[in-house]
């Protein structure tokens, strides 16, 4: 019996302290972020598809990327997340063009670089007290140019 006790209560005594020493070190940090989604809104009578390349502005490799976005719809084509900055259009792209199909091929529209963040519209945005948090940046496209 005082066998069994001196075993219990070693046992309970590596319980407890495995417990402490493992709070001790794993310690749970809270890695905060920014994020953005970026997304063109087609407003126009035309089937698009836009190209663009990506800065490194904010420690990114550039990389270049495509995507065809039906007349009348708005589709998400870049995204992105960061650890301290908040991530606005000029500093996550380079540049943007804009494309309509013809039976000849691929007819450039016009062509965005550098990016204006003023030409972009926030349509969500959730920060922290601290800055972090997510947005999202919308470009519309219409067939309607301005002089």
């Amino acid at each position: 019996m005082k066998h069994l006790l001196i075993h219990l209560s070693t046992l309970l005594i590596l319980q407890f302290t495995g417990c402490q020493q493992e709070d001790l070190y794993s310690p749970e940090v809270e890695t905060k972020e920014n994020t953005a989604d970026f997304l063109i809104n087609n407003n126009s009578d035309h089937d698009i598809s836009i190209t663009y390349v990506t800065s490194s502005k904010l420690g990114f490799k550039e990389s270049n990327g495509f995507i065809a976005i039906p007349k009348g719809s708005t589709k998400t084509f870049f995204d992105v997340a960061f650890v301290t900055e908040v991530p606005f259009p000029s500093s996550a792209l380079s540049s943007l063009s804009f494309y309509h199909f013809t039976d000849a091929g691929p007819e450039i529209v016009t062509e965005n670089r550098p990016i204006v963040d003023e030409t972009w519209v926030v349509i969500d945005q959730a920060l922290d007290d601290e800055g972090f948090g997510h947005t999202r940046y919308q470009l519309s496209y219409s067939d309607i140019k301005a002089d």
